[in-house]
Formats: structure tokens, sequence, C-alpha cells
């Protein structure tokens, strides 16, 4: 990802989709701050290793690098209330199974990533989603759910492979013993399988198929009495 941020940042003209004066700005969002500054430091040396790279920096600050083309580099954690307002040339999420992705959360993904799209809808900048999967919900399951294949939007391109296949280097042998201490958990870390340990009350499969996609509500129905049932106790024993 910081090799990619340092392309698109550094080597690809974005001028045209640019008002005069208008800074660019390529966000990495990462689950925490800490997870964000350990990208910026590998931004951060591509471009010290690279002469041709190297001119273009202007200024560094502990969150961002200043390039002299009229882009910023930014990384942050993934809050959507941080991420409103700048014109995104890129943007760039890191681990997004691991960002907070229930409803009741106060920073679901959703929202996350509703947040930046206004941020790209002039420069048509791109999205990009790179993550280990995690459970069968939130922005990044939903994606591969619904555009995995040739049957999804043309538009949106989603790849999935195990970690040996994109990264030879990784030890056959760690893989390995990791599937022979957790199965489970080394098919989501090592083999890009979405965990079924991890569903709620309901398994995802009973929930689905009780939904007729589209319909929102059915008017009641004549001669048919309905009951309605409330527990506001729930567990914590009776209400006082």
């Amino acid at each position: 990802m910081a090799a990619l941020a340092a392309y698109i940042a550094g080597l690809c003209d974005h001028s045209g989709v640019l008002a005069p004066g208008e800074r660019g700005v390529l966000l990495l969002i990462a689950p925490d701050q800490r997870q964000a500054n350990i990208l910026l430091n590998y931004i951060k040396a591509a471009f010290e290793q690279s002469p041709l790279l190297k001119q273009l920096v202007a200024n560094t600050t502990a969150d961002a690098l200043e390039l002299t083309n009229g882009i910023s580099i930014e990384v942050r954690s993934a809050s959507f209330r941080r991420l409103r307002g700048p014109t995104y040339i890129c943007v760039i999420a890191d681990e997004a199974a691991f960002w907070f992705n229930t409803e009741s959360s106060a920073n679901p993904d959703h929202e996350i990533i509703d947040a930046v799209r206004p941020g790209l809808a002039t420069t048509g900048g791109p999205l990009i989603i790179v993550s280990s999967p995690y459970a069968r919900r939130g922005v990044l399951w939903e994606t591969y759910k619904d555009h995995f294949g040739a049957d999804g939007d043309p538009l949106i391109l989603v790849a999935r492979g195990d970690s040996r296949t994109f990264n030879p280097t990784l030890s056959e042998e760690l893989v390995a013993r990791s599937y022979e201490r957790d199965p489970i958990s080394a098919a989501a870390e090592y083999g890009a399988e979405f965990r079924t340990d991890l569903e709620s009350y309901v398994a995802r499969e009973v929930v689905e198929a009780a939904i007729v996609p589209g319909r929102y509500e059915l008017p009641p129905v004549r001669g048919v009495d309905y009951v309605a049932f409330l527990d506001p106790a729930g567990a914590a024993g009776p209400i006082r």
C-alpha cells in the first residue's frame, strides 16, 4: 500500500482534476493511529530512497507528507468525523474488516466509507480497500458478496487470494503450523476465507433466506390477527 500511495501521489498527473490552487489529498485510513503511523513511515522511506521522488518532498508532519506537485499524502485512523472535507485523488482503506463494523458502533465502517466518497466525486479517484477477511458483515464482506466474479459491477474489481499467492516469500512452514494450531483463524489470516464462527445468534444464511430483496413492508391482511411481543428486561433480570 505504501508503494501504491507513492506511485499515485508522486508519479501520476492530477493537474486535470484539481482546480487552480487546490491541493489534492491521497488518504490512507488505518484501524488506529499507530497503524496509520506505520504506513506513513513506509511511505516516507519510499520517497527518501528514490532520487526522483525525494525531490518532490516539500514538508513532512506527524501525519502527512506534502509534495511539491500539489499533492499531500495523509494517514488517518478510522473515524468518519475526521475525514470529511478534503479533495481526494485516492483513498486507500487498510484492514477495513477490522474497523468497527456494527451499526451500534460509534464508527460503523459504512459511515467511514460514505464520509470519503464525496471527496472523490470531483477527481474520480479510486477507492481501494485492502484487508484480510474477518466476519461476514461490513463493507468488505458486502462488496465481496455483491461484486466478486463476472456478475459484479464492472466498475468494481474484487480480487481475492491466499497470502502465499500474493506473497510467495511467506514461509510455507509458518502457514502450515498456523493451520495446525487454529484452522479457522489461519483460514482467515492466510487463506482469505471469511470466518463463519463469528455469526450472530441467527446465521446469516437463515436471515437472507427469509428476505425478499427490495420489499420493505407488507400491508395488513384482512382476517389475520397480529400479536406483538416485547421482553424489555432482556438478560438483566426483571425491571423494577
